[in-house]
């Protein structure tokens, strides 16, 4: 029997997987070593039993596994079909084990020949390289510049420090010199106009160009003042 085409599956067709392995072993088993090629044809019966399926209590799926089994082995090329499958004649499976040699089914019916032809050369599954890893570098951190504490003080934005204390007596003025106008115009309506201080001219202050603003205003505040007590001076007196 099949003895040398049993030992031939296990050395070039290992690859398989279990299921298909045992259904070509057994193909190979019930095959005659002498015949070219060894031919199996059992039928789905025997080789859904020699792969653990049970015929009589589950046929349908038994076919179907032996079906899916014949398949695969012909796929992987460890079978060729004689095409001739029919009502009164049952199928028959070359067993092709050689790997670089496969078989041509010619003929109808019964009455098929093979030709031994060459196997077409196995498509290498290319290797595709690892994607090649990039290396990301750490962010740089920003230095912040140091000085010598005794050493020049880095140039910065220097802001000149408000004074509240001065802008407060500047505006206390201003409110105290509404106040008195409001106050005399209506206690004084018969003042002598011409003894009063002209309040709106321009009161005579130092060099502009060497006093800030705030300075000026704030003399010039002072200033209104004095005038004011000058002008509520005069008018006792003349009184």
């Amino acid at each position: 029997m099949g003895a040398s085409n049993v030992a031939k599956v296990f050395e070039h067709w290992n690859h398989l997987d279990h299921r298909n392995a045992r259904g070509l072993a057994y193909m190979a088993n019930v095959s005659m070593d002498g015949d070219t090629p060894p031919v199996y044809w059992g039928g789905w019966e025997s080789l859904a039993k020699a792969v653990g399926q049970t015929t009589e209590d589950k046929p349908e799926t038994a076919r179907r596994t032996a079906v899916r089994v014949l398949s695969a082995l012909c796929k992987a090329g460890a079978l060729v079909s004689s095409g001739q499958a029919r009502p009164g004649v049952r199928a028959e499976y070359a067993v092709t084990l050689d790997p670089d040699h496969t078989f041509k089914p010619a003929g109808k019916g019964k009455e098929i020949s093979w030709s031994k032809v060459e196997r077409a050369p196995r498509r290498e599954t290319p290797t595709v390289p690892p994607p090649e890893t990039v290396s990301v570098p750490p962010p740089e951190t920003p230095t912040v510049p140091t000085w010598d504490s005794y050493g020049p003080e880095p140039e910065t934005a220097r802001c000149t420090p408000r004074n509240n204390t001065q802008e407060q007596h500047k505006e206390q003025l201003e409110e105290q010199q509404i106040g008195t106008q409001a106050s005399k115009s209506v206690d004084s309506p018969a003042a002598d106009p011409d003894e009063a201080p002209l309040l709106d001219e321009e009161i005579p202050i130092d060099d502009p160009e060497e006093l800030t603003l705030e300075e000026n205003r704030a003399r010039q505040a002072i200033r209104l003042v004095e005038l004011q007590a000058e002008y509520e001076k005069n008018m006792r007196e003349a009184s």
